[in-house]
């Protein structure tokens, strides 16, 4: 698939090089956002749209241990594994391989908070270690990346099943 990245444990999502927070409300209640996110991956596409792919390896249940494979438009593949999963509230995964140079480790954290009415507030952190290179490419790509998450967020109210 490409690069092995260095496996690394929470403490990353704190401590990494470089991170990114991007914070939106969906208005879904947050057992149905957790769904979205945690047990339909195959989903994700239909809502976030820089993704070809995304499915669990192996067969259910899914959960802390389970991998991962997802693949993007314009050719980025990568194998994940589930760090975090609790149901409603807080799930985390890991990078193990990706096909882009220069990504070193990569961590991604969802948060859900429940905000009465209004549905869920879902924060989305980042975490990497990256060659300089890449490193400004991630940082110039804040607010792009940041467009993709509002309209992924916008999305899921519409396709959540």
């Amino acid at each position: 698939m490409g690069c092995v990245l260095r496996s690394e444990d929470l403490a990353f999502l704190d401590r990494a090089p470089v991170r990114q927070v991007h914070v939106g409300e969906v208005g879904l209640p947050a057992d149905r956002v957790f769904d979205e996110l945690a047990g339909h991956p195959e989903r994700w596409p239909r809502w976030f749209s820089v993704l070809r792919d995304c499915r669990y390896e192996g067969d259910p249940p899914y959960g802390v241990g389970t991998g991962r494979r997802i693949s993007f438009r314009g050719g980025i593949l990568a194998r994940e594994t589930v760090l975090v999963w609790d149901a409603g509230k807080h799930f985390v995964y890991r990078i193990d391989e990706m096909n882009m140079p220069g990504v070193r480790a990569f961590m991604e954290e969802w948060t859900l908070e429940s905000v009465g009415d209004r549905g869920t507030r879902l924060r989305w952190v980042l975490a990497a270690d990256f060659s300089k290179p890449m490193e400004l490419v991630f940082q110039a790509s804040r607010a792009p990346i940041h467009r993709v998450f509002s309209r992924a967020t916008h999305r899921m109210e519409s396709v959540a099943e």
